[in-house]
């Protein structure tokens, strides 16, 4: 069994609370910040998924002493979950999908707390493709990482040692070390005698402050790198060293200026190597996001997400060659000498949409026949239609029996945007820039649907009438395109 010992370790190896982070000192006097993952079953060590590289390290048990073997084996508990799971709705229009708590509804609205702002988002219930879905939601879906905070703060007897000790535990598992300072202050006021602890508590949690700060320049070092900008990547070293020295982010990244100065150097140096080196992953990086951010921005419906994936490699050669300090042509043609590795990527139940299926309506049109074509009565019977027989003079035999429609409603390409899966619709983004992109390499294969077996229609039988009918997954296209790119 695995245990995640994501918890905040004091210098008391006997004490532990809720962090993402913990410590593992080994005998050689280095230390290791990360997520400890302990393997019962592996009697050699375990794992460290280093914090400022996201690296795993493997550490033997020999590597550290019993004491510290002991803390991690046996006096730990088992990491808690993050938050609550709270009674939650969905609601789809066709262009966006809203996840929250419902805090007010009436004839005309919905009132949905989402994590994205502290005010309500307004539903019109009138956009509504279906109603809205109960569903159970982690807290972190409705309320960001303060909300959270605040609402047990609320509630929190600001006296009660333990309580503003727990608060603090929890808001510094959302990385909220600021706020989990300011709980570990109230809880020392609650009980001076805890003045030992608390004091031990607050010196970790300023480590893990400034190890907080000194990584996120680490980030913007790499991301100077990134864009070309050696000389604001160097003095960002600098701040590191000089305001962060002691963290072990910056021991961890005590080479840190001399690679960046070696990438200035080869920059200059070897222009062309060094775009062939870097453009390629930078490029598909690029290329990945903004087919997700096409796929699942609310704001993007399927025409706008069409649209959008026919121009993903004007963006990325523009934005990297932006970045790179260089000229759309250089970066076209760094792309050009990429290793080529081939990716598989289909539309999925939503080939129909781009091969000319049925976008919307029936599925047949095909309808029942009229009961009584000559209007000269059916002896009092009403075939089943509800319709009286045609003993009725009266009526100048104008009550005759309609045909009723016997098709299914097939989906409008917009109603299965709204309700697929997000990674269907990635996948649906990504196979429309493979198929269609002038950047690569690519070869488009077909599919048969797995529904009609390639027929595009089925014969069915609907209350006594032969029909066919559009197949209801692939609306008649037969096919599925599969594009294989590289």
């Amino acid at each position: 069994m695995k245990r995640l010992l994501a918890l905040l370790l004091l210098a008391s190896p006997a004490f532990a609370g809720g962090s993402e982070q913990d410590t593992v000192r080994l005998k050689s006097g280095r230390i290791l910040t990360g997520i400890v993952l302990v393997d019962e079953s592996n009697k050699e060590g375990f794992t460290v998924q280093r914090w400022d590289t996201g690296g795993i390290v493997f550490v033997h048990w020999n590597q550290i002493t019993e004491i510290e073997k002991s803390r991690l084996a046996n006096r730990i508990p088992e990491a808690k979950p993050l938050g609550l799971m709270l009674d939650g709705v969905r609601a789809m229009t066709a262009g966006r999908d809203v996840v929250g708590v419902l805090v007010k509804e009436d004839a005309a609205n919905l009132q949905i707390k989402t994590k994205d702002a502290k005010a309500p988002v307004q539903v019109p219930k009138a956009a509504l493709l279906r109603p809205q879905e109960a569903l159970k939601i982690p807290e972190s879906e409705a309320y960001s990482a303060d909300e959270m905070v605040d609402s047990r703060l609320a509630k929190a007897n600001e006296k009660d040692y333990a309580a503003m000790l727990d608060l603090g535990r929890f808001a510094g598992s959302l990385k909220l070390y600021d706020r989990a300072k300011e709980c570990y202050q109230k809880a020392a006021s609650a009980d001076a005698t805890k003045k030992d602890e608390i004091e031990a508590i607050l010196a970790q949690n300023e480590t893990l402050i400034k190890e907080g700060k000194a990584a996120a320049l680490v980030a913007q070092v790499k991301e100077f790198v990134e864009t070309i900008e050696f000389a604001k990547a160097l003095e960002t070293v600098k701040k590191l060293n000089a305001d962060f020295g002691d963290t072990e982010v910056a021991k961890q990244n005590k080479d840190l200026a001399a690679q960046v100065e070696k990438k200035a150097k080869d920059f200059e140096g070897k222009r062309v190597e060094y775009l062939a080196e870097n453009v390629p992953q930078a490029y598909k990086d690029r290329r990945s996001t903004l087919i997700s951010l096409y796929a699942t921005a609310s704001k993007y419906k399927i025409a706008d997400a069409l649209q959008h994936a026919a121009k993903i490699d004007e963006e990325v050669v523009a934005e990297l060659a932006k970045r790179m300090k260089s000229t759309p042509e250089e970066i076209q043609t760094a792309w050009g000498k990429r290793e080529m590795k081939p990716k598989t990527v289909s539309y999925g139940d939503g080939s129909w949409i781009v091969k000319g299926g049925q976008d919307g309506g029936l599925d047949t049109d095909a309808k029942t026949q009229p009961n009584n074509p000559n209007g000269n009565g059916n002896n009092g019977r009403n075939g089943g239609f509800g319709f009286q027989g045609g003993n009725n003079r009266n009526t100048g035999n104008k009550q005759t029996n309609q045909p009723v429609p016997l098709g299914k409603k097939l989906e409008t390409k917009d109603e299965w945007w709204s309700t697929a899966s997000m990674s269907d619709r990635r996948n649906f983004v990504e196979a429309e820039y493979a198929k269609n992109s002038g950047a690569v390499k690519k070869e488009v294969k077909q599919k048969k649907c797995s529904v009609c077996n390639g027929e595009g229609t089925r014969k069915e039988n609907r209350q006594g009438v032969a029909c066919e009918c559009k197949c209801l997954r692939c609306h008649g296209a037969k096919e599925d395109d599969i594009i294989v790119y590289q």
